[in-house]
């Protein structure tokens, strides 16, 4: 089904996710982060997002403190393994549309009324990253995702680390951070399983940026996706451009 986690795609694109900071208080149930329920949770979350078709909604905000630029807004995601996907991203007086129907990702701009076509990849991050630069807020909650997937493999450079629980929206969810190199993620995950993400805030920091992002989150467990869902048909008045 839905292996976007798979395939990376170097490491240097690897150390480019999003992150996340917001200082936490220990659980008492984390004195050991990776035997932690937390930690249980955070693996089945993860084995749910790379099984499952998904459809989800991100109140989202983002800054960069070093190199300034805000924008906040609202992203749509729809998302079925192994490379479809359609993500609608609306918020600071301007739009994007990005479409992969398997063989083609297509992203359209409504202010410029221009889209752009891309050979898609054999995965849903792999086709993100085909359109680098055009989708970096996306991308980042995908790297998200995947991170928790190199808990097992990376263990010197991935951990877990405590957090303070939060209500969001609402809900009371549990706290858990993870650090990979300069990123870092701050995961508030639902207490029913499967654990799926109420929030998200990454913070990364590399020296020349330091871009911090804010997703809250809501999931349609039972999507139901049509043929035209992962289907791109220009908008009237739109033309194709080699570049934006």
């Amino acid at each position: 089904m839905l292996e976007f986690f798979l395939k990376p795609v170097g490491a240097a694109l690897v150390g480019a996710a999003l992150a996340v900071f917001q200082p936490g208080i220990a659980n008492a149930q984390d004195a050991k982060p990776k035997d932690s329920e937390t930690a249980r949770m955070l693996r089945t979350m993860h084995g749910y997002l790379k099984t499952n078709d998904l459809a989800f909604r991100s109140q989202f905000s983002t800054n960069d403190k070093v190199l300034g630029g805000s924008r906040s807004g609202v992203a749509e995601f729809s998302v079925r393994g192994p490379n479809l996907f359609r993500v609608n991203i609306s918020g600071g007086g301007r739009s994007e549309l990005f479409v992969s129907d398997g063989k083609a990702l297509w992203v359209y701009r409504s202010a410029s009324r221009k889209f752009v076509k891309f050979a898609a990849k054999d995965s849903v991050l792999g086709t993100m990253y085909a359109a680098t630069g055009l989708m970096f807020m996306p991308t980042r909650i995908l790297d998200a995702f995947w991170t928790v997937d190199y808990l097992e493999t990376v263990d010197e450079d991935v951990r877990i680390e405590p957090l303070s629980d939060a209500k969001v929206s609402g809900r009371d969810c549990r706290g858990v951070r993870v650090v990979r190199f300069e990123d870092t993620f701050d995961f508030w995950l639902d207490p029913a399983a499967p654990h799926l993400p109420c929030k998200l805030v990454g913070k990364r920091s590399d020296g020349s940026s330091e871009a911090v992002t804010t997703h809250v989150f809501t999931w349609n467990t039972k999507p139901d996706f049509s043929a035209a869902t992962f289907q791109f048909s220009p908008p009237k008045g739109a033309r194709e451009a080699d570049a934006f």
